[in-house]
């Protein structure tokens, strides 16, 4: 219940402080098993992509948030985040997100394992392809852009950049032929191509008059 309340007070507060615009919401499926893999650069992406999918979507979010701040913690958990361990291949988060697979609910990642410091897409890890391939499910990517350095300065009334976010194509996983590691390479090199074509759209019409 705390998720979806917690959903409707992000979707306020991006759509009136943010004017947030979500782009293609058509091409992530309303119901079951899906993987959403975005960019990122700020600690806005998972709630700005995740509240524009009309499903539950989990998170997976770096240990440290959770130990840092027990109340942070909490919070990232009751909104369906889940703690991973950077730097390793962390078997139990990954049997976590198995597990929400198989459940029926949306998991979130982020391919390229860490916040971009500069803005731009960075080389994607093998994870997301290699649980996709093991839960049989599809990957949709996404792009988001505004959330880099969001809040402007000044004022009583915070104010933030326009958050835009847009879907792409569903990606197939069960599509590519090879060996297993040849499988998550062409998967992970085919999802952060679509990934910076979506954010080149994204920052292209935003620079059209």
């Amino acid at each position: 219940m705390f998720y979806w309340f917690g959903k409707l007070f992000l979707l306020i507060f991006f759509h009136v402080f943010c004017r947030i615009q979500y782009i293609n919401r058509h091409k992530v499926p309303s119901k079951g098993s899906i993987i959403v893999a975005s960019n990122h650069v700020s600690y806005y992406d998972p709630f700005a992509v995740g509240a524009g999918i009309n499903q539950k979507i989990h998170y997976m979010a770096k240990t440290e948030l959770f130990e840092e701040n027990k109340i942070q913690g909490l919070i990232i958990s009751l909104m369906a985040g889940f703690p991973v361990k950077r730097g390793t291949v962390d078997m139990g988060a990954i049997k976590k997100a198995l597990e929400i697979l198989k459940s029926g609910d949306a998991l979130g990642i982020f391919p390229e394992g860490t916040r971009s410091q500069d803005g731009s897409v960075q080389e994607g890890h093998l994870g997301t392809a290699m649980i996709a391939l093991q839960a049989k499910v599809p990957i949709v990517p996404a792009a988001v852009v505004g959330t880099l350095n969001a809040r402007k300065k000044g004022g009583l009334i915070p104010r933030f950049n326009q958050f835009r976010v847009l879907y792409g194509d569903p990606i197939d996983p069960q599509s590519f032929t090879g060996t297993k590691k040849e499988k998550q390479a062409k998967i992970t090199e085919t999802l952060i191509t679509a990934i910076r074509n979506l954010k080149e759209e994204l920052e292209g019409n935003e620079s059209r008059p």
